[in-house]
């Protein structure tokens, strides 16, 4: 299903694999415009559908996303860096209380730059899967896929993010996440 196939705001679209899925992989996003909305916002929303469609399954389902070293670096002044890391750290407010979830096993996964179509990067995006599943594969949870550290010095900001329970800016989600204000 290409992004195109459902219009961003309908999730539903996606119930019927969200149903049958035993791991959400959310490895989605954009910079500029759409930022929060695709790096947060549809994040959270394809979350709440598919904790709503597997609620009733004996052992907790698996959540994996993507997070990015931008959760605790500076944009550095670029405009379109500077929206990606507000999308960026919102989601991870809201990702930070997913690891202390007893209904849901979150994986948070971040990664340094890849090759890819948002831009480039040292590592390729084999690499970087192939180094996030061994770590996943010895139980982590929160897994830096870095060659700068930059996602090792995030550990501990992002566990205290989970702490955090007033989210500071947003709409609310089904299970009480949120991202921004709703205008």
């Amino acid at each position: 299903m290409t992004s195109h196939s459902w219009p961003r705001k309908v999730y539903t679209g996606a119930d019927s694999v969200l149903a049958r899925a035993d791991i959400l992989v959310l490895a989605h996003g954009a910079k500029g415009e759409q930022a929060m909305q695709a790096n947060c916002d549809s994040f959270l929303a394809l979350i709440d559908r598919y904790r709503l469609l597997t609620r009733h399954r004996q052992l907790p389902v698996e959540v994996w996303a993507v997070g990015s070293e931008i959760e605790c670096h500076p944009a550095l002044g670029n405009a379109e860096l500077q929206s990606y890391a507000r999308s960026k750290r919102a989601f991870a407010r809201a990702a930070a209380r997913l690891m202390h979830d007893g209904n849901l096993l979150y994986r948070h996964i971040v990664p340094s730059a890849c090759r890819s179509r948002t831009g480039p990067g040292l590592m390729s995006g084999r690499m970087a899967a192939a180094v996030a599943l061994w770590l996943i594969r010895r139980g982590f949870r929160y897994v830096p896929v870095t060659y700068t550290g930059i996602a090792f010095l995030n550990f501990v900001p992002f566990f205290l993010r989970g702490t955090d329970l007033s989210c500071r800016s947003g709409s609310w989600h089904q299970f009480g996440f949120r991202c921004r204000r709703a205008d």
